[in-house]
């Protein structure tokens, strides 16, 4: 099996195939650059002839140390390129309804949706550890109603800007860059 393996990644990999038509590269050499092109074959199309450079000159123990080091450099490239790309699908829509109500709609990245996603697990955790009854309330409204609270708590001043006034300035406004939060960052 793994000479099937090895052999279908030769076929997309030349200059591994070369040095090991020339005696370049040993077998053992052969199996760690398999190994690195199938963790990112587009990337290992860029870096082959660098990877196998260093297969004709290291040791086999410094050879896994470099493919491991490029395999880590690969894979961070590779997910700040994805990272960027959730990033720009953001959206979230928020319009009235006929009937009064209001549709929210949207697509978070990660990061903002792991961040959304614990404050309505803390909301929703607070209130089960804190009420005595069952909520007969659906997880849907739970969700919602939470939502509607992590607004409140922003409206009433939880988390907003603070704007400080100082003797000393002359904006007005907290300092030369706006408003800024508790903690002095502007906003």
């Amino acid at each position: 099996m793994q000479q099937v393996r090895t052999a279908r990644a030769l076929q997309e990999m030349p200059a591994t195939r070369e040095a090991l038509a020339d005696g370049g590269i040993t077998r053992s050499a052969l199996r760690v650059l398999v190994s690195a092109r199938e963790t990112n074959a587009e990337a290992f199309e860029s870096a082959e002839r660098i990877l196998v450079d260093a297969a004709r000159t290291l040791g086999i123990r410094d050879l896994r140390r470099a493919a491991a080091y490029w395999r880590q450099a690969a894979d961070h490239a590779q997910g700040a390129r994805e990272a960027e790309r959730l990033h720009e699908l953001r959206r979230l829509h928020v319009s009235p309804t006929l009937d009064g109500m209001v549709r929210v709609d949207g697509d978070l990245d990660p990061e903002i949706g792991q961040t959304f996603m614990a404050a309505v697990r803390c909301v929703l955790d607070t209130h089960a550890r804190t009420s005595d009854t069952r909520d007969p309330r659906t997880s849907g409204h739970q969700r919602a109603d939470a939502l509607g609270y992590i607004c409140r708590q922003w409206l009433d001043g939880a988390g907003r800007p603070v704007r400080r006034r100082r003797s000393s300035s002359r904006h007005g406004h907290g300092g030369p860059g706006g408003p800024r939060r508790a903690t002095g960052h502007e906003v």
